[in-house]
């Protein structure tokens, strides 16, 4: 391929092809602009690479790029990633625009340790209590939601133990990017109190952590605040496969056991500083965030918008509603009373999930087996699951069915009305 002679940094070159290419004055290389790129990990080099392909040698621990110019691997330990990470793919975060709400979009008095807008958990201790919702307010127009935190009671005087945050689980094998790299976070925030919060990230089970603070300016405004992280630590307990990779939270309360310095990683967990202000000392307080963003590299890209049905999909793999109507599964009968069926997902899941059943009943908003003539059994018992792989799980009659089947018999699951079945495999 003939590229332009002398080009300048950042010229932009149309291949023949219709192939973008954007040309790098420091590597003195021509890329593929924003396109055709290989995000590989392992300990080999993949054969047939393109220009702008990147790879993760897990032998060295390094980040290369391959360059057509030179048909070569380039190391870029030393230049980072941040030239790279304009790129469909870079966010590890997951629903950071807060589109994908399968558990609902209004989650009153949450509870600690309770799920609201998918992959987004919610932490307390104390006193304060907290509504959640998705919002219609945003920063702009390409942004459809925000996660609206909203204090309905109080904590005016926080104990040492006391503190209100909002979580995420990043996974292993997505974290692993991270690995030695400085990454930078990126979000849009809202409040109408003003005043310093706390952004933190924690190993696996919490033994190392980092704090790091950030102001809200000015009241009912948007704003956009940019922050960077070097993922240096030396101690600590990681996970770089399905497990959890990385705890991160925004902190917007917390008491003094949980104070450290500010900007490095401690072996301890601890998420904010004696810097932080109380967002839970009036119930007219509320925080509206969206837009979160994490990627290596140390400088802020634009928001990573992935299409709705890819969102969805990368949130399946945590949690999945189902959505049961009428005859839904087939079914066979091992016993004269107890029918089986399988459940295949539409996402594999990070592991074989725990399942919540819609009760079981002949009434509406209830499940049951039902005969071979369509017909619901003289009596539905209970219902329960086994079997889970990442894949499926199976659902059987437990006990209280009425004998309706003869061995070997098809029948069919049946939900009167709309119900779901929800199938959890979060940390």
């Amino acid at each position: 391929m003939a590229f332009p002679l002398s080009p300048t940094d950042g010229q932009l070159y149309t291949a023949p092809n219709g192939t973008v290419y954007r040309y790098n004055a420091t590597e003195d290389a021509w890329f593929k602009d924003h396109g055709g790129v290989l995000v590989s990990e392992g300990s080999s080099f993949p054969s047939s690479p393109g220009a702008g392909d990147r790879h993760f040698d897990t032998n060295t621990e390094t980040w290369y790029i391959w360059t057509e110019s030179a048909e070569a691997w380039l190391d870029l330990s030393s230049a980072g990633l941040a030239d790279y990470t304009g790129l469909k793919g870079k966010n590890i975060v997951q629903n950071g625009a807060m589109q994908i709400a399968q558990r609902g979009t209004s989650f009153t008095s949450i509870t600690n340790a309770s799920y609201s807008l998918d992959r987004w958990k919610y932490y307390r201790g104390g006193a304060a209590i907290h509504n959640i919702t998705q919002d219609s307010d945003r920063p702009n127009d390409q942004f459809n939601y925000s996660m609206k935190i909203d204090c309905t009671t109080v904590d005016t005087s926080l104990a040492a133990t006391d503190f209100s945050s909002i979580y995420q689980g990043i996974e292993g094998y997505d974290f692993r990017r991270l690995k030695g790299q400085t990454a930078t976070i990126s979000f849009w925030i809202k409040s109408n109190k003003t005043g310093t919060m706390c952004f933190i990230m924690s190993s696996s089970t919490a033994d190392t952590s980092y704090v790091t603070e950030f102001t809200i300016n000015q009241a009912n405004i948007w704003e956009k605040k940019i922050l960077t992280v070097s993922f240096d630590y030396t101690t600590g307990t990681w996970n770089y496969t399905n497990g959890i990779g990385l705890w991160f939270a925004f902190v917007f309360s917390a008491g003094s056991n949980w104070y450290t310095t500010p900007d490095q990683w401690v072996n301890a967990n601890r998420f904010a500083t004696s810097n932080i202000d109380n967002w839970c000392d009036s119930t007219s307080n509320y925080i509206k965030i969206t837009g979160v963003q994490l990627e290596v590299g140390q400088t802020a890209t634009d928001f990573d918008h992935l299409s709705f049905g890819e969102e969805l999909a990368l949130c399946q793999r945590y949690f999945q509603a189902i959505e049961m109507w009428g005859y839904c599964l087939n079914a066979y009968a091992s016993s004269s009373s107890t029918p089986w069926a399988r459940l295949t997902f539409p996402v594999p899941m990070r592991l074989a999930p725990t399942a919540v059943l819609p009760p079981a009943g002949q009434t509406t908003g209830q499940i049951s087996f039902v005969r071979t003539d369509r017909n619901y059994p003289t009596t539905t018992g209970t219902n329960a699951t086994t079997s889970a792989t990442v894949n499926s799980i199976a659902i059987y009659a437990s006990g209280g069915y009425s004998a309706d089947w003869s061995v070997g018999d098809g029948c069919f699951l049946y939900s009167t009305g709309i119900t779901y079945i929800q199938l959890s495999a979060e940390f």
